[in-house]
């Protein structure tokens, strides 16, 4: 996974923080990159909506996983949040 600090991953992830459902499917849309990590703690939008029990966020998120084909990825990071 690459790991980058730019203004969409921050404003992805901050979205998801809020649980902006609305907004991170526009900025999903708009060719965000859902798989980047945050330097400060290595998560990605997914394992953010995950750990905060977004059900939504998670479906969205993770159906542009599908769609760019990181199914077992992302399968694997849900099957993982749900552990903690």
């Amino acid at each position: 996974m690459q790991t980058i600090d730019n203004a969409e991953l921050l404003k992805l992830h901050t979205l998801v923080e809020k649980g902006d459902l609305r907004s991170v499917h526009l900025v999903v849309r708009g060719g965000a990159d859902i798989n980047a990590q945050r330097h400060s703690d290595g998560i990605n939008a997914l394992m953010l909506a995950c750990q905060h029990a977004y059900a939504e966020i998670v479906e969205c998120v993770f159906l542009a996983c599908v769609v760019l084909g990181w199914l077992l990825c992302a399968a694997h990071t849900v099957a993982m949040c749900m552990r903690t």
